[in-house]
């Protein structure tokens, strides 16, 4: 955990014998307080040191909220623009967690 850093809207993880499948939607739950109809897999990044040796399984979710952030895990949620983060990873944004920044390459490489 990276305290005051920005991060990935919702996270965790797998409990034993829970697929990453049924992980998403109760992280959902837990962090964002919403239920979501339908998570689009998205890719997969292999544990290395930059990901704290963990196992990392994208998702992608559209929901208009209201959102009920967990309090003892998240301090404060925005809507950022897509260019405006661009910009912000591509100068190594110290605000950013490594993570953040690494899943947010990726996911603009096949969003593009």
């Amino acid at each position: 955990m990276n305290k005051g850093l920005w991060d990935t809207s919702a996270a965790g993880h797998v409990d034993a014998g829970e697929s990453y499948d049924r992980c998403a939607p109760r992280e959902l739950k837990e962090e964002l307080g919403i239920f979501a109809e339908s998570l689009e897999s998205l890719f997969k990044l292999e544990p290395s040191t930059d990901l704290g040796m963990e196992f990392i399984q994208v998702y992608r979710c559209r929901h208009n909220g209201p959102f009920s952030l967990a309090a003892d895990e998240i301090d404060e949620g925005c809507w950022a623009d897509p260019d405006n983060l661009d910009k912000r990873v591509a100068k190594n944004d110290p605000t950013l967690t490594l993570t953040f920044k690494i899943i947010w390459q990726r996911f603009r490489n096949i969003a593009n």
